[in-house]
C-alpha cells in the first residue's frame, strides 16, 4: 500500500486549473490522483485556500477600488 504523498502549491495549482477545464474525475484520472484530493483542492481554491496565481482567485475575494463619482465620469468620457 502507497503511503501519503505530498504535493506542492504549484502542483495542486495546476490540477485545479486543469479540473476546470475538462471536469474533477476526468482530471483525477489523468493525474492519478484520489477524487476526493482533487475536491478538497478546488474547495480550497474556492475559499480563497490555495492560490492559482495572478487572475485566478474567485470573485468574491477580489476587491475593486473604490471609485467616486468624477473618477467614473472620466473613465466614461474616455470611452465614448
Amino acid at each position: 500500500m502507497e503511503g501519503n504523498r505530498q504535493y506542492d502549491k504549484a502542483y495542486k495549482a495546476e490540477a485545479v486549473k486543469l479540473a476546470k477545464e475538462i471536469g474533477q474525475a476526468k482530471a483525477a484520472v489523468e493525474l492519478g490522483v484520489p477524487k476526493n484530493t482533487l475536491y478538497e483542492w478546488i474547495r480550497a481554491s474556492r475559499m480563497g485556500n490555495l492560490d492559482l496565481g495572478v487572475g485566478a482567485q474567485p470573485l468574491e475575494n477580489t476587491r475593486l477600488p473604490e471609485a467616486g463619482n468624477d473618477d467614473i465620469r472620466s473613465i466614461g468620457g474616455a470611452l465614448t
